[in-house]
């Protein structure tokens, strides 16, 4: 069912596959059964990105990453909120983003609300957190896509929902 609907999705918007990314906890993947992980697969197989949300808050990690078609790891916030001042926090975050660079999947750290957090990232990481921006609801952010320079815009993704 899951891979039908997010197909069916794509389909009906005309999303390429590769502009979408699936979020998953580390605890949704803990409970995870052998029909999701091959429906994962089947995704990250149409092109679709998958991440790991909340990276660092669970117990099988590295395993999943080791295992999984991962496209992406999201550090959890907790880890953020101790940069640049908390030395362990500052390793941890240092360290994934470094697993991550070498595994050739993108690292995202959530949760950045000061420039001292942001300018605390190593080099090659994306950040996300109130200090770029809030929570925007879908007309804000048409809004801010077609400010941006016209070079970001993919001519392929629809800017209003189809029917």
């Amino acid at each position: 069912a899951l891979v039908g609907d997010v197909r069916g999705a794509l389909g009906r918007t005309g999303l390429p596959p590769e502009a979408l990314t699936l979020e998953l906890t580390e605890s949704v993947l803990l409970d995870a059964g052998r029909s999701t992980m091959g429906a994962l697969r089947a995704l990250r197989g149409d092109g679709v990105g998958i991440a790991i949300d909340d990276f660092g808050t669970g117990y099988a990690s590295l395993r999943y990453l080791a295992e999984l078609p991962v496209t992406s790891v999201k550090i959890d916030m907790s880890f953020t909120r101790g940069l640049p001042s908390d030395p362990v926090c500052t390793s941890i975050v240092r360290a994934v983003s470094t697993l991550a660079a070498d595994l050739e999947i993108s690292c995202v750290v959530e949760g950045v609300e000061t420039a001292d957090q942001l300018a605390a990232l190593p080099a090659g990481v994306h950040a996300q957190g109130f200090l770029l921006g809030r929570p925007t609801l879908p007309a804000g952010v048409l809004h801010l896509l077609t400010a941006m320079e016209p070079s970001v815009h993919t001519s392929s993704v629809p800017t209003t929902p189809r029917p």
